[in-house]
This record gives C-alpha cells, structure tokens and sequence, in this order.
C-alpha cells in the first residue's frame, strides 16, 4: 500500500513534469514562430529597401544619362552656332573686301574724270 502511494505521488510529479516541459515546449515554439515572423518581416523589409535603392539608382542613371545628351546637344548647338559666326564673319569681311574694291574702282575712275576735265581746261 505504501509502494502505491509513493508510486502514486512519483506519477503524479513525473505528469506535473511532463506538463510543465510541454508548456516551456509550447512557450519556445512561440518565441521560435515570433522569431520566424521578425526574419521574415526584416527580410520583407530588406527586399522592398533593395528595390526602393535600385528605383532609385535607375532614376539616377536615366538622369545622368539625360544630361549628357543634354550636354552632347547643348555642345553640337554651341559648333554649329560658331560654324555660323565664322561663316557670316567670312561673308562680312568679303563683303568689306568687295567694298573697298568698289571704292578704289570709284576712286580711280574720278581721278580719271578729274585728269579729263583737267585736260578738257588745258
């Protein structure tokens, strides 16, 4: 009887035991699940960060990239426009040229007026 009344108290114990380990069970398996649901936040997290950074690292590139051809643009103008300077530079200065000559020619054939009519008074 003695033997069963230990007995008794020893399965009792062993169950308390047994229930008090499947709580800490359940307790860790909580926390690991927490866990699992953090990482996978933080990975989530981590992800949308990547793609916000790549967004944003093309947005970058495709604005360089518009600034260059801005720039290419900007210096073909800035040629072209000193291709036209120097072509109505050239047009100018042919043109003061063709004037002067028209002005020596003028001025030759008034002094061969001039010397006729001095000859005419002779």
């Amino acid at each position: 009887h003695h033997q069963l009344v230990d007995a008794n108290a020893a399965a009792v114990a062993a169950e308390a035991t047994a229930q008090q380990l499947y709580k800490q069970l359940v307790d860790a398996n909580a926390r690991l699940e927490d866990t699992e649901e953090e990482a996978l936040k933080a990975e989530a997290e981590a992800d949308e960060l990547r793609v916000k950074l790549e967004t944003q690292w093309n947005a970058m590139k495709a604005m360089e990239a518009e600034k260059e051809a801005f720039e290419q643009e900007a210096e073909k103008e800035v040629v072209t426009l000193e291709a036209k300077l120097e072509a109505q530079w050239k047009a100018m200065k042919a043109m003061e040229a063709e004037k002067d000559a028209f002005e020596q020619e003028a001025l030759n054939e008034v002094g061969m007026l001039e010397a006729k009519i001095a000859a005419l008074h002779a």
